[in-house]
């Protein structure tokens, strides 16, 4: 059965699938670390409105308890604006949507190549490609190095990496050592 694509179209979707996939993994890996910090930030919040409950309802001394006042409430008031200043919610529901999206433009590749592959022409292949660079500029911050170092570890080498793993200096020198020589072929030059 004859597809409307050649082998190097197909091939480009591949690389673009397995792209999408580690995209929707550093993705999800960030939005898990944020949602990490949200739940250490939110128990100290949840221990100072306790005592503070508790403080407000016992027998102490009025001085002592508006000191405890003071104090409690500065330190809740400088975790929330520490939180709301570096937008770390923001920053989680950005990484969860994102993640989301590469994984179903992983999953509309798959589709294409097991069951459209007929359907497929140079257009839809454009489409796919200009879907993957919106949802690339669409991340918002960079991807932290650990985060990266453990894709690259896990992946180089068995899948295609997306551009941001690739021109990490320490990654490209695993990727060059890399036994699969199209992870290179994102790069015109690259040294």
């Amino acid at each position: 059965m004859s597809t409307g694509i050649s082998e190097e179209q197909k091939s480009l979707l591949i690389q673009y699938k397995d792209k999408a996939q580690i995209m929707s993994l550093l993705c999800n890996n960030y939005y898990e670390f944020f949602s990490l910090i949200i739940s250490l930030i939110k128990v100290p919040l949840i221990i100072s409105s306790s005592v503070m409950a508790l403080l407000n309802s016992s027998q102490i001394d009025e001085n002592t308890l508006k000191f405890a006042n003071i104090v409690i409430n500065s330190a809740t008031a400088l975790i929330l604006s520490l939180s709301s200043n570096f937008k770390i919610e923001s920053k989680m529901h950005n990484f969860r949507n994102v993640g989301i999206k590469f994984n179903k433009l992983s999953h509309e590749i798959d589709n294409f190549l097991i069951n459209d592959i007929n359907e497929l022409d140079g257009n839809k292949i454009d489409d796919i490609i200009k879907n993957y660079d919106g949802l690339t500029e669409s991340v918002e911050e960079p991807f932290p190095k650990n985060v990266k170092k453990k894709i690259i570890k896990k992946y180089s080498g068995k899948k295609h990496l997306p551009n941001c793993l690739l021109l990490d200096d320490k990654s490209l020198i695993s990727v060059r050592n890399s036994p699969e020589p199209s992870v290179m072929s994102d790069f015109v030059n690259p040294i």
